[in-house]
């Protein structure tokens, strides 16, 4: 029996150990369990050592109970030494930390474009002025943006995050002119100097664009083609239909519409507005880019005189030209380079739903093994929809920037595949890899001096759609083609990952509590029952044959 006591007592007063040691660096570590703990196991061993006192004496002059003494002392010694080397390695913790991030979708890790904007509010001497996060709501009371807010200040040490209590500090809240509804719906101010912006939606893109705002970098223009049944844009003040209303197919909001894209483009602190040419002389000076989506009719001749101009003079130019699409630019994008083929690309092995014509593409370079071009440097998979192969006019300074995957081919008897329903791979169609995105500098006379003209063309305008836009990384695609029209192309990367349904919310005292039963309750059960079950099998007496 006294075994059993000294076994309980110490496996009280271990725990006791353990978790004063972790109150050290908790403080709201439950009292009662440490000092519980403690008491209980000091207790026992003191029991313990009284009941059994004679026998520990005689058994302490034995030589086996000077060995066991020696390899006990030994035991403690190291168990001390592990104790002081855990609490050093605890203290240095909080002095250096470091992070990983196992999940799937990379979602606890800011975005190559958030590090890239930190970067730039360090600037080129590393002593930029300091940017300061301050969160006007209690700590404990958003867990999920205090974890987001702290990727920022783990990831750029010029910048500060603290968060406020508008009910401790109404002097700051005053001086700061945040109105109640604010207050009441939470706040995030992110300041530099004596420039600051406030942020209501707590979301990666929408910190990071409000340091975007603060590195003061240029806002560019750019015009969405009109005129000639593109894919429709709508306005900055439209408003997505009422829930449970479907909008119209062919409206901006739609799904065949771009308003989505325009979105991502304003999204970049770039303005976008659609470009009526037919009504101008020229492109307006002040256009940095111009789209042109899914056109289905002819442009006029002065149109298409202005565009040309336009590429001259160092515009920037993508179009997207849908298969069979009834368009007069073929003879124009020849001209620049780009030969945009009569035909349909068709996979049966990398496609989406089982749709041949809706093919997968993860090769970003002008051949397998080659370095991909910047805009697809660190892209995933993008999908697309009826899709034609778009190649390169000999001698043109352009390179694909999309193909497909070798299994696909470009089907070019698109009659008989239209009357029979089927197609099949033969000598006259285009092999795999397709290309079916093309980019480079247009192949145009009389260029302006110093001017660059820059050139995207895509044989599919569904992939920016507001369908497929957010679809793997076709959004990341879009917006760094336009980033690189623009030439910026240090903000060509890979946006904000979105986390799968694999994540489970918790209040700081749920996240307590399954601390307590992980590390301690269940444990310490354990340790309980298994020294119970140790003394019950030595009062068993041993078998005799």
């Amino acid at each position: 029996m006294v075994g059993l006591i000294a076994a309980l007592g110490g496996v009280f007063f271990a725990f006791g150990l353990l978790s004063l040691l972790l109150a050290i660096f908790q403080p709201l570590m439950p009292p009662l369990l440490v000092w519980g703990n403690l008491v209980a196991g000091l207790l026992l061993l003191v029991v313990a050592a009284v009941l059994g006192f004679d026998t520990l004496r005689d058994r302490m002059r034995s030589g086996a109970g000077r060995r066991a003494g020696s390899h006990g002392t030994n035991a403690i010694v190291s168990t001390a030494l592990i104790l002081v080397f855990l609490g050093l390695l605890a203290f240095l913790s909080t002095r250096y930390s470091t992070r990983f991030d196992w999940t799937e979708q990379r979602v606890n890790t800011l975005s190559d474009q958030s590090l890239s904007v930190l970067e730039d509010l360090r600037g080129e001497d590393g002593a930029g002025d300091e940017v300061e996060l301050t969160a006007f709501f209690r700590e404990q009371d958003s867990p999920v943006v205090r974890d987001l807010l702290e990727r920022y200040a783990f990831a750029s040490s010029g910048l500060s995050l603290r968060f406020i209590d508008p009910n401790q500090r109404p002097d700051l809240v005053e001086a700061r002119d945040i109105s109640a509804d604010e207050l009441m719906r939470g706040l995030l101010l992110v300041s530099r100097g004596d420039e600051s912006v406030k942020v209501s939606q707590f979301s990666e893109s929408s910190i990071t664009n409000a340091l975007v705002k603060l590195t003061n970098r240029a806002s560019r223009m750019v015009y969405f083609l009109d005129g000639h049944n593109e894919r429709k844009i709508g306005s900055a003040t439209d408003r997505p239909p009422a829930p449970g209303q479907q909008p119209d197919v062919e409206s901006a909001a739609g799904l065949a519409g771009f308003s989505r894209a325009a979105a991502a483009v304003r999204n970049e602190q770039h303005r976008v507005a659609p470009l009526l040419l037919a009504t101008l002389d020229e492109v307006p000076d002040d256009a940095d880019a111009v789209v042109i989506a899914g056109p289905t009719q002819p442009l006029l001749a002065p149109e298409r005189e202005a565009l040309e101009r336009y590429l001259k003079r160092g515009g920037a130019l993508m179009v997207m030209v849908d298969p069979r699409a009834q368009t007069n630019l073929y003879d124009d994008l020849r001209r620049w380079g780009a030969d945009v083929g009569d035909d349909v690309v068709v996979d049966l092995v990398m496609s989406v739903n089982r749709q041949p014509t809706a093919p997968v593409a993860d090769l970003y370079a002008a051949n397998p093994g080659a370095e991909p071009h910047p805009i697809g440097a660190k892209l995933a998979r993008t999908v697309y929809s009826m899709a034609r192969s778009v190649g390169v006019v000999e001698g043109a300074d352009l390179a694909p920037l999309v193909l497909t995957s070798p299994n696909a081919w470009a089907e070019r008897s698109i009659e008989e595949w239209m009357k029979s329903g089927s197609a099949a791979e033969d000598e006259l169609d285009l092999a795999g890899p397709v290309p079916i995105a093309v980019v480079g500098t247009p192949s145009l006379l009389d260029v302006a001096d110093a001017a660059t003209p820059r050139i995207i063309v895509f044989g599919d305008s569904n992939f920016a759609t507001n369908e497929l836009i957010d679809v793997f990384s076709n959004r990341d695609l879009f917006l760094n083609s336009i980033n690189w029209l623009l030439g910026d192309v240090e903000h060509i990367a890979v946006r904000p990952n979105v986390a799968r349904n694999s994540t489970v919310s918790l209040t700081g005292g749920q996240l307590e509590v399954l601390q307590y039963l992980s590390l301690f309750v269940l444990p310490e059960g354990i340790a309980l029952v298994g020294v119970v079950a140790w003394w019950a099998r030595r009062r068993v007496p041993a078998s005799t044959t």
